[in-house]
């Protein structure tokens, strides 16, 4: 099988997807996690939420930062735009599992507060204001990261000489 060049990856230059990984019995342990389910539970108030699939990505070395970017866009197509995904309760979790240790040089992934509900247009990278630019997210390997997917984020550049890896589960509102 031959090497996909590195600017024609399908999350940017140097990102990979791992596409639907629930079929693999490494992924599916993941759904029922009871240090996760109680999180969610609180977050919708009910136990009534469903898997909707499993998956993840990694950046090799030499991955250029990612744009900033939702995992969701408005679907309820309001003619009048008043009402949009943004003022609902967030329809979709996804838990992201660090498989080694998140730091600022191998890419770990910027977060930026309160996007989750904004109705601004996400900056290009040239726009970001410095305060956009610092949150990102380190963290040990084994730990997971609980997001509401309307939040604004991206992979920071992977300097570093090792690949690193995220592995995910999405669930949906009750």
């Amino acid at each position: 099988m031959a090497e996909i060049q590195l600017e024609k990856t399908n999350w940017g230059h140097a990102r990979y997807s791992f596409d639907p990984q629930l079929h693999h019995p490494e992924w599916a342990q993941l759904i029922d996690l009871s240090t996760i389910l109680p999180i969610l539970e609180r977050i919708w108030e009910s136990s009534d939420f469903n898997c909707w699939g499993g998956g993840g990505g990694y950046s090799v070395p030499g991955a250029r930062i990612q744009h900033l970017h939702a995992d969701i866009r408005d679907m309820l197509k309001d003619s009048l735009g008043r009402v949009t995904v943004l003022y609902l309760p967030t329809p979709i979790i996804v838990v992201n599992f660090m498989m080694v240790d998140f730091k600022e040089i191998n890419g770990a992934t910027r977060f930026v507060r309160g996007t989750h509900r904004s109705r601004h247009p996400i900056p290009t990278l040239e726009e970001e204001p410095d305060w956009m630019k610092r949150p990102i997210v380190c963290g040990p390997a084994g730990s997971a990261l609980i997001r509401d997917i309307r939040c604004w984020h991206d992979g920071t550049a992977n300097r570093s000489d090792e690949i690193r890896p995220m592995i995910s589960v999405g669930y949906t509102a009750p």
